[in-house]
């Protein structure tokens, strides 16, 4: 009969072999969700912006006033604000409204604004490659959760297994202990 060269394995060794194969199963089937999740939030953006491309248009406003100064931060160097403009409806007439400019722009000054058919002020369509940005913000983000989820109910394993083997070994000890130290003081 041949012995087995391995060491024997504590029943805790068993656990945490068992919680890393489900914690890497989980790991990469939570990652393959973080993935599809930004794949919709991309596609849900375009559609979005295909819809409101349809129904806006872009057109060149002329401002009637000063657009307020901001002193910007050397983090925030252009901040926006709203200043008074006029421009074109799709329809012809002439239109006034608020429009966001960048602080401090002169009076005169044409910036390029959005309009709905009726020609009120809407928000710019969502570009491809904002709904790209959002899509992969989103995987990304999940990633990190899912990642962060997976790294704790690790270490909550592996604590837990390491208090069971530190009482295992006291328990041992108490009864191993006496009878080591017992001829040696």
């Amino acid at each position: 009969m041949q012995r087995s060269t391995r060491l024997p394995r504590r029943p805790t060794d068993h656990v945490e072999d068992l919680g890393a194969w489900v914690l890497g199963v989980l790991g990469c089937f939570l990652l393959l969700v973080a993935v599809l999740t930004g794949s919709a939030a991309d596609q849900q953006v375009s559609e979005q912006g295909r819809a409101e491309s349809a129904v806006s248009i872009s057109v060149t406003a002329v401002l009637i006033e000063d657009a307020p100064l901001i002193v910007g931060g050397y983090d925030n160097p252009g901040p926006m604000t709203s200043a008074a403009a006029r421009w074109i409806a799709p329809d012809g007439r002439e239109c006034t409204g608020q429009v966001m400019v960048g602080a401090g722009r002169r009076a005169g000054s044409a910036v390029t604004i959005w309009v709905d058919r009726a020609g009120a002020v809407v928000d710019k369509p969502a570009t491809a490659a904002g709904a790209l940005l959002t899509g992969v913000s989103v995987a990304l983000g999940l990633a990190l959760a899912d990642l962060c989820v997976v790294v704790i109910a690790w270490m909550v394993l592996r604590r837990l297994t390491t208090a069971r083997n530190l009482r295992r070994w006291e328990r041992e000890w108490e009864r191993v202990g006496p009878g080591w130290t017992a001829g040696r003081h």
